[in-house]
């Protein structure tokens, strides 16, 4: 349980990180178009710098709110809790380094740290060469920039701000923390669609639409988006009535309660109903209701196995 002054810094730094990831956002869509021409030296070195600091930010607000503010603080064993916080008061706390912090996060929080080790690194060397000397981004940099940054931001800054909240919606979080603007251009930057796109694709049988960010993104196994980090934990898919397709998506949690409950394909993007058959208990999207796809009279019926029957995959996380 952390203390009211170690959360009082926490949402400090996360306010000072929420600065950066709004400025880095802007900088990076700025110049948003669909051809795959690299960034602008100067966009870049702007982005790369401001993406670093914002993670950086982030980072440390999320030690302090897991393990208390001792541990991102040089020399902490030899001061009082009292002398911590005026200390803080007076801006002469001395905290560990990024690379401690990140050897922190490693060991605390490996689910966090072990999928974006290599975006970390290589934005951290980028970060120290534009701070320390002059770095020249070669065209593979100033292309790749495109989808690393977009991808630091939208999930593991929003991770490290609000991982420690149960049941969050990173897409409000971010739209709260960006605008519904910024945020939609963000998460459908062609760059970045196209590297996540590929990902969503390791971990499905099918890619689909998301239903709150348009991109073809969304994971049928995983049942969430790898653009804007949208989740259906509580849903699962039937088959489409239109295209055939496993990828109808509708509110089972209600299902139950109602004669039916609207459905979409996120296949091919028809509307129909989803209803649980009082006669064999299993659920259908349908344009008619009860027209159930297991129990029908007319010859050919479908087997009644469920909608949701999918192979397993090793995913790899994002």
């Amino acid at each position: 349980m952390r203390s009211e002054f170690e959360l009082k810094i926490a949402d400090s730094v996360r306010a000072n990180s929420a600065v950066f990831l709004r400025r880095a956002a802007a900088e990076l869509v700025a110049d948003y178009s669909y051809d795959d021409a690299p960034l602008q030296q100067e966009r870049a070195t702007v982005v790369t710098a401001f993406t670093q600091m914002s993670l950086e930010l982030a980072l440390v607000s999320f030690l302090i709110r897991n393990n208390g503010i001792r541990c991102i603080i040089q020399g902490a064993s030899s001061l009082t809790d009292q002398e911590i916080e005026t200390k803080w008061q007076n801006n002469t706390l001395r905290t560990q380094r990024f690379e401690d912090n990140k050897k922190l996060l490693e060991d605390t929080s490996p689910d966090i740290y072990d999928f974006f080790e290599g975006l970390i690194d290589d934005f951290q060397r980028k970060r120290n060469k534009i701070v320390h000397f002059h770095y020249s981004f070669d065209d593979g940099d100033l292309y790749d920039v495109k989808y690393e940054a977009a991808s630091i931001l939208v999930h593991l800054v929003s991770k490290l701000m609000y991982g420690h909240e149960d049941s969050v919606d990173y897409p409000e979080k971010l739209k709260a923390l960006l605008s519904d603007d910024l945020f939609a251009n963000l998460v459908r930057f062609p760059p970045y669609v196209h590297y996540v796109a590929d990902i969503a694709a390791e971990n499905s049988n099918k890619v689909l639409t998301c239903i709150e960010c348009d991109q073809v993104t969304f994971s049928d196994l995983e049942m969430k988006c790898f653009a804007c980090t949208f989740e259906y934990r509580d849903g699962e898919l039937i088959n489409c009535p239109s295209c055939g397709e496993t990828a109808v998506l509708f509110d089972n949690l209600n299902i139950d309660i109602n004669d039916s409950v609207p459905a979409l394909c996120l296949s091919c993007g028809i509307r129909s109903s989803a209803f649980q058959c009082k006669e064999c208990d299993l659920i259908s999207a349908a344009f008619a209701l009860n027209d159930c796809r297991y129990c029908s009279d007319e010859e050919g019926a479908a087997e009644p196995t469920p909608g949701h029957a999918l192979p397993a995959v090793q995913p790899k996380i994002i």
